[in-house]
């Protein structure tokens, strides 16, 4: 966990310096905010001693993750050279 957030983190922060093409921008905002949704509920899932809610909620929010990085792919999918 800890590392994908660091991934995902210094994948915001490029982002935000690139101009990505298309909805680029948009994409690589919706990878950081969904990452970090899924460690705060990975936390509170924990804290809380694993109630079936929110461990549902933790591998729903997972799906959507994976969903934000699919669509970030398919947003860069075309590109040949990052503008600078």
């Amino acid at each position: 966990a800890i590392t994908t957030l660091s991934l995902i983190t210094i994948l915001g922060l490029k982002s935000r310096k690139l101009k990505l093409p298309g909805l680029g921008n948009k994409a690589a905002l919706a990878v950081v905010a969904a990452g970090y949704f899924q460690v705060i509920l990975g936390i509170t899932t924990l804290l809380h001693h694993v109630p079936v809610h929110l461990a549902a909620t933790h591998q729903s929010g997972s799906m959507i993750l994976l969903g934000t990085l699919v669509w970030l792919c398919h947003e860069l999918k075309h590109v040949r050279r990052l503008p600078k």
